[in-house]
C-alpha cells in the first residue's frame, strides 16, 4: 500500500503488532498521511529519512535558530519509541491547527503533548493504526496505489 511517496510492505504492517519496533516504512507512511490530513503552508512535516539528511547537513547550512526542546512523555517499554514519535507529532500538529502561528506561541504545545500522549494513548494508537491499515489493505485487495483513509484525524484523539 502506498500514499504519496511512502510505501508499506507486509513486513512494515507486521511491525505494528506489539512488542515490535515500528519499521521506518510505517513511520514514513503515517507521516505522509499526517501531511495530507493536517499539513498546510505553515506546517511542514518531513520524513525521518529527510530529517536525518538535514541533521547531517547542519554544519553546511547557516544557523537557523535554536532548536525547541521541552518535556515529552516517556515510554514505559523498550519498543514503542516509533509510536511515541508519531503520537507526539500528531499532538503537535493538532495544537498547531488550533493556535496562532507566532514564535512566542511555539513552546506552548508542550502541555498539549503531555496531556494527549501517554502509554495508554500510544497503545491505542498502535492498535488503531494496525486496524486502519489492515482495513485499507482489505478494501484495496492488498494491491494498492493510493490510500484515502481518514486517519490520522485532526479531531480524534488516539
Amino acid at each position: 500500500m502506498s500514499h504519496r511517496d511512502a510505501t508499506l510492505f507486509s513486513s512494515d504492517v507486521a511491525s505494528l503488532a506489539a512488542p515490535n519496533f515500528l519499521l521506518d516504512g510505517v513511520i514514513n507512511f503515517v507521516m505522509a498521511h499526517m501531511t495530507t490530513k493536517l499539513g498546510d503552508e505553515s506546517l511542514l512535516l518531513v520524513s525521518p529519512s529527510v530529517a536525518s539528511l538535514l541533521a547531517n547537513l547542519q554544519d553546511y547550512e547557516p544557523e537557523a535558530g535554536p532548536p525547541i526542546s521541552g518535556p515529552t512523555p516517556q515510554q514505559s517499554n523498550g519498543y514503542d519509541c516509533g509510536v511515541y514519535l508519531l503520537a507526539v507529532a500528531l499532538a503537535i500538529c493538532r495544537w498547531w491547527k488550533k493556535h496562532p502561528r507566532t514564535e512566542e506561541a511555539a513552546p506552548c504545545w508542550f502541555e498539549s503533548v503531555m496531556d494527549e500522549v501517554s502509554a495508554e494513548s500510544v497503545a491505542a494508537m498502535r492498535l488503531n493504526l494496525a486496524q486502519e491499515i489492515n482495513l485499507e489493505l482489505i478494501k484495496q485487495g492488498d494491491t494498492t496505489s493510493s490510500s484515502s483513509s481518514s486517519w490520522p484525524s485532526s479531531s480524534s484523539r488516539q
